[in-house]
């Protein structure tokens, strides 16, 4: 039968490296397509850890040049193995602080000056990825598909370092496809708002059933994995004919922390005794057996539960009391984390307001109840968990599908106009008398700026030198019939700063530079010439 001559479809191909297990999808917006990219070679010794289907992100990069570092599901218990994602740190150069956040990295910290070290670590990821992209090749030629996007879903800390993650990462990425990257765009996504962007899009209607009926709702994303906990907030705004569309406020957040530094901490314990009490030095094999003993029970140990279990591995034990102690010590700086954001959409006010929290870590009784606890307090419903409340499908791979899809939205500015954005400018009010220095906070509404009605200039005839103001948009603020832009339906622009005291006039213009659509801010003071402030 002759091959069809038509040109193959324009695809995207989303990435999840997780520390236990890394996934992949490929997405076809033209097709209404999203395959999971399966991993075909799953072997019983690493199927408890992860998913069927998974690609384990498991290496052992501590050998000689002539190992090698990336064996797939193969395992070799007399080598020490640790999660390839961990490899980043060292790659991307982050700072001893970002290092001190993750008591896993260890290990790598030890030997992270050694060239001939950051080489095997760098290996055994484009050896990963080799693995998972020769699959993806393998399915674009069955469907007649072209990659021309990547997407590659990180931790919010990755955005916020001072590291070179993203540039890391792309420059792996590149090697593994080779000269056929000149053409992709490669772009980066955090790993919790990809995880919005899958529910928000696929699960939507069962998110609503659990309380949503207005036209505007938000939600905080949490995903409690084993080596940190990320979120995000995202407004869900429902048109006339209720479709849905959505949007992040504020940045993505995240922190170090969770169930892999408690295995970690756990083991390191009983590693010690029994080494004191035998007078030996634990082999790998042995090691590797201990944390994976751990693994599997460590969802029915710790706090949440009324009889709480010690854990014994071939005659140590380490009691109740430590693991409960050794448990709050890895999750206290995401928990603590978790219950600031969720004040902060209890303050929301003209929405409905649902936590939804995701990630093999949300299975432990104790999380759940933490979490409970920590919305109830703050007159929220109970969370939704994705594990339990939704019915998802391949779950291990939504965070990938989830970033597939978030590199599908783009809209011009006019088009962007048109559904109704506008943008505003909110000021962060701060005291000038006595003892009100500590007086700081961001007013709930802003004065419009611009908008397709609005298009002249704003007179801010309040600044006392030391409020900040920042510009804030409002995608579909058409639809509020306001005319002012509320601070939790809008998500930041830019940071403006302090402006003169006295009054000012700002002003937004649109304008075409180079064939590009350009957005220009100027301010004007009395007596004081036009300054063009940003951008």
């Amino acid at each position: 039968m002759a091959r069809s001559s038509k040109a193959p479809d324009d695809a995207k191909a989303g990435f999840d490296i997780g520390s236990t297990s890394t996934r992949a999808c490929v997405e076809c917006p033209s097709r209404e397509l999203c395959i999971e990219v399966e991993n075909k070679n799953i072997s019983k010794a690493s199927s408890h850890k992860h998913d069927p289907g998974d690609y384990t992100s498991t290496g052992y990069p501590f050998d000689d040049d002539n190992e090698d570092v990336y064996l797939g599901e193969k395992t070799d218990p007399d080598r020490l193995a640790i999660s390839l994602k961990y490899a980043f740190y060292v790659l991307s150069d982050v700072s001893d602080d970002v290092m001190s956040q993750y008591a896993l990295i260890k290990p790598l910290r030890k030997r992270m000056n050694e060239e001939g070290f950051r080489k095997r670590l760098r290996r055994g990821l484009v050896d990963l990825f080799s693995k998972i992209w020769k699959q993806i090749e393998k399915l674009c030629k069955l469907e007649r598909l072209r990659i021309t996007t990547i997407s590659l879903s990180i931790p919010a800390q990755w955005m916020e370092s001072s590291g070179k993650f993203t540039e890391v990462y792309e420059d792996i990425m590149r090697e593994v496809i080779g000269a056929g990257s000149r053409d992709m765009e490669i772009c980066f996504v955090t790993e919790t708002e990809a995880l919005a962007h899958y529910l928000l899009r696929d699960h939507l209607e069962e998110l609503r059933r659990h309380g949503h009926r207005g036209e505007h709702s938000a939600f905080l994303f949490l995903d409690f994995g084993g080596h940190n906990m990320n979120g995000c907030i995202f407004n869900v705004v429902y048109g006339e004919d209720h479709e849905a569309s959505f949007y992040r406020v504020g940045e993505a957040f995240g922190a170090g922390g969770g169930s892999e530094q408690w295995s970690y901490d756990v083991s390191e314990l009983c590693i010690e005794r029994t080494e004191n009490l035998t007078g030996r030095r634990m082999t790998a094999e042995k090691k590797q057996e201990l944390v994976d003993k751990f693994d599997r029970f460590k969802d029915s140990l710790g706090p949440g539960f009324e009889d709480e279990k010690p854990f014994e591995f071939e005659g140590t034990i380490v009691s109740p009391e430590e693991i409960r102690l050794l448990f709050e010590k890895a999750h206290d700086k995401i928990l603590k984390l978790a219950k600031r954001h969720i004040a902060t959409l209890s303050k929301f006010k003209i929405t409905d307001n649902t936590v939804v929290v995701a990630g093999g870590r949300a299975k432990h009784a104790g999380i759940k109840q933490r979490l409970r606890e920590m919305c109830l307090k703050k007159g929220l419903p109970a969370p939704v968990f994705v594990n339990v409340d939704l019915c998802v499908r391949y779950d291990s791979v939504k965070i990938a599908k989830g970033a597939a899809y978030s590199a599908s939205t783009k809209i011009s500015i006019d088009d962007f106009l048109r559904q109704g954005a506008a943008f505003g400018i909110q000021r962060k009010a701060v005291g000038t008398g006595p003892g009100s220095g500590k007086n700081k906070y961001w007013e709930d509404t802003a004065e419009v700026l611009f908008s397709k009605d609005k298009k002249d200039a704003l007179d801010l005839n309040f600044a006392t030198g030391c409020d900040e103001f920042k510009i804030i948009c409002d995608p579909f603020f058409g639809r509020t019939g306001s005319s002012q832009l509320f601070y939790d339906r809008c998500y930041d622009i830019l940071y403006i700063g302090k402006l003169k005291r006295g009054g000012s006039r700002i002003t937004m213009s649109l304008e075409k530079r180079g064939g590009k659509d350009f957005a220009v801010l100027k301010s004007e003071w009395a007596h004081v010439r036009t300054k063009g402030m940003k951008e």
